[in-house]
């Protein structure tokens, strides 16, 4: 399976704890992935790492929102990228670092991509994937298939238009 365009320069570097990526394809189309990834308050439905998330006000650049991950944790992030439609990036704070979960939308074959992206960056990028990345990393195809299971299913709730 090919990258979407975006990611064809990742493509040569080696996933690790600090920076992994992950792809599916799926016959939903863009607009009902694009819907269920901004839904923000429902992404614990489909991401198992998460008990809540929410957003502080509409979906767009600069917004900010907090996640409270499965074991408790509460962190704060900011969209810190988007491209209606198409593709967004959020961003927490670490210690001397941060971490980001970008998602990208697009066309392969008649079909939709859409691709989780996570790095940890800075001077504590290293150290906070190999304590957190793993997991994440685990997690990632789970939470895409979950994705995939949504958007194709005929009555989701958060397919809507």
């Amino acid at each position: 399976m090919m990258l979407p365009l975006l990611f064809t320069s990742v493509v040569a570097q080696e996933m690790s704890p600090k920076h992994f990526w992950h792809t599916l394809t799926t016959e939903a189309s863009p607009e009902t992935i694009w819907n269920i990834w901004t839904d923000v308050e429902h992404w614990q439905d489909w991401d198992t790492g998460l008990q809540s998330a929410r957003l502080d006000g509409p979906f767009e650049l600069g917004q900010t929102g907090e996640l409270i991950s499965d074991k408790g944790r509460k962190v704060k992030f900011s969209i810190s990228e988007f491209e209606a439609g198409k593709s967004y990036a959020f961003t927490m704070k670490l210690p001397l670092g941060r971490f980001t979960v970008r998602r990208t939308l697009s066309m392969e074959a008649g079909k939709t991509a859409f691709t989780h992206d996570v790095q940890f960056t800075g001077f504590s990028g290293g150290f906070f994937g190999r304590v957190l990345g793993k997991d994440y990393m685990k997690q990632l195809p789970g939470a895409l298939e979950n994705i995939r299971e949504l958007a194709e299913g005929s009555n989701s709730s958060l397919s809507r238009g």
